[in-house]
């Protein structure tokens, strides 16, 4: 009475399929560690920065904001989410055909409180993650809110 080829087989069966429903944490967004400037060259204090971004298995665009210290530095830190692996695959395979960027894409916005025609946006995607600094210029029109996707859920 040993294991027969249809039993073998089935056991095999389930454990790919256990394994390829584990979920394993992907990264959404990767951290971020940004210092702001205005274009005359003089460190930004205390300039609110926000990050939105999107990626084919996250939840939409989300976004985060931060504010500088007396450095002119803003960190991000990265965003998680455990998916499991076959969903991984399938999305990444067939995202453009579901007319998905097959990765993350965003911005970071910096604006200054005060005048809100200092401001300066910069996207990017994974391929160009993530810039280490943005440069404030005096805009023709305010930023008068931060975020153009309307009201978005923060990480």
């Amino acid at each position: 009475m040993g294991i027969t080829p249809k039993k073998l087989t089935l056991i095999i069966v389930a454990i790919c399929c256990a394994i390829m429903l584990y979920p394993r944490e992907v990264i959404l967004v990767p951290e971020a560690e940004l210092t702001v400037y205005y274009d005359n060259g003089q460190i930004a204090k205390n300039i609110e920065v926000s990050r939105s971004w999107n990626n084919y298995m996250g939840d939409g665009w989300k976004a985060n904001i931060a504010f500088t210290d007396e450095n002119g530095i803003v960190k991000f830190k990265a965003a998680n989410k455990r998916f499991p692996i076959i969903a991984q695959s399938f999305l990444y395979y067939f995202s453009p055909f579901l007319h998905f960027y097959p990765g993350y894409a965003g911005s970071f916005k910096a604006r200054d409180p005060q005048n809100h025609k200092i401001w300066e946006r910069l996207d990017f995607r994974d391929d160009n993650c993530c810039p280490n600094k943005i440069v404030m210029k005096h805009q023709e029109t305010q930023l008068e809110t931060t975020f153009i996707f309307g009201d978005l859920v923060s990480e």
